[in-house]
């Protein structure tokens, strides 16, 4: 007796086996380098338009401010209108016209109150929809991946200047995008931060490395950038006493702090409460 065995099956399944197909190391890093790319976007749109919310904000306070001055002008003059129509020589045809000009003034102080109130409603909308975006905000930077704050090593921080505040500015879209492009070509960054310009209109950005070789490879090279000039250097060191805090004064002239970059650090709703108060 014979018996047959097929093996035609078999080995069809394990050269199927054989052959499944595999992803590539070099595919995978392309796939988590998009995934990083595309959340340091939404970071970077977030500080764009949080900055384009505190513009609006500034600008409206500052229309409130001057409808305020106005107001108080249009009463002045209500104020002394009255004066004049008090006093004993006056006769009935300019009583008449001053009394015409006094009610023109006073439709004006209605008008402009009116501005104002609505002017209020705007801004307590615009604080209130701050906060609810603050809070989903936070949470899209923290999902950020190398986006969140972290303490600077000492030695992985570097320094980038710049005569040309349009490579740095945030309000052009794009503009900071392709500075942060350039400088992870050096390595993985875990921090970064923009300063506002200096009294040299000099405008100056931090790049904090994972890796101190990584940040000195970056002060050597990172000065060869295609979008303009610029100046690249490690950071300077911290000190050992105390907070480590670099005293003014040492600092070179585009590192110093200025009102300007003073200004920016205070809080927006710090700055509103004062300037309704004056």
């Amino acid at each position: 007796l014979t018996k047959t065995v097929h093996l035609g099956p078999r080995t069809s399944t394990n050269e199927q086996t054989a052959q499944a197909p595999k992803f590539p190391a070099a595919e995978a890093q392309s796939v988590r380098s998009a995934s990083i790319q595309s959340e340091r976007e939404k970071y970077i749109e977030i500080r764009r338009r949080r900055k384009q919310e505190k513009e609006n904000r500034l600008r409206l306070l500052d229309l409130q401010r001057r409808k305020s001055d106005l107001m108080s002008k249009e009463i002045e003059q209500q104020k002394m209108i009255l004066e004049k129509m008090k006093e004993p020589n006056i006769t009935p045809e300019k009583k008449k016209h001053l009394y015409k000009l006094f009610k023109k003034i006073e439709a004006f102080v209605t008008k402009t109150k009116a501005e104002i109130s609505e002017l209020n409603e705007k801004l307590l909308k615009m604080n209130a929809d701050s906060e609810e975006k603050a809070a989903a905000d936070a949470a899209v930077a923290e999902a950020g991946v190398g986006i969140k704050r972290v303490a600077r090593s000492e030695g992985n921080e570097i320094t980038l200047t710049t005569k040309k505040p349009r490579l740095l500015d945030s309000s052009k879209p794009g503009a900071e995008n392709d500075v942060i492009i350039h400088m992870e070509h050096f390595g993985e960054l875990i921090d970064m931060e923009f300063g506002a310009p200096g009294q040299d209109k000099k405008v100056t950005a931090y790049f904090t490395y994972k890796k101190r070789r990584d940040a000195e490879q970056a002060a050597a090279l990172g000065a060869d950038y295609p979008g303009g000039e610029l100046e690249v250097e490690l950071a300077p060191k911290r000190g050992a006493e105390g907070s480590g805090v670099i005293p003014d004064e040492k600092r070179k002239p585009s590192e110093r702090v200025t009102p300007a970059a003073l200004l920016a650090t205070c809080p927006l709703e710090e700055s509103d409460d004062e300037e309704n108060e004056d």
